[in-house]
């Protein structure tokens, strides 16, 4: 395998992981009243660099190095 396939495995892997703590954490708070802002700062945080990580996995099954 080369390197590049190791950073997209290391990326999914983390990337997911965020995603997936940012939604626990908000469906343990489904029941606060609407006018509560849904995600917290470090949430939003966290899920768009979750976010960028699937992304960084993503570009580089199209461009590959080393």
């Amino acid at each position: 395998m080369r390197i590049s396939e190791y950073i997209q495995i290391v990326s999914v892997i983390i990337g997911l992981g965020l995603i997936t703590w940012v939604k626990m954490a908000y469906t343990r708070r489904v029941g606060a009243p609407r006018s509560f802002e849904p995600y917290s700062k470090q949430e939003l945080l966290a899920r768009n660099l979750g976010f960028a990580f699937v992304a960084v996995a993503l570009a580089l099954v199209f461009f590959p190095f080393g």
